[in-house]
């Protein structure tokens, strides 16, 4: 039982640590993006 627990916790917290990676990536793109329109 607490296996079972811990394994849905644990895949939890990959699947959220996942989608804060892409939403910082994405972010950072963004913001990459903004700098280079605002060079030319």
């Amino acid at each position: 039982m607490l296996s079972g627990n811990n394994y849905i916790i644990s895949s939890y917290i990959y699947q959220y640590g996942f989608h804060l990676k892409i939403k910082t990536i994405l972010v950072l793109v963004q913001e990459s993006l903004e700098n280079v329109k605002a060079s030319i």
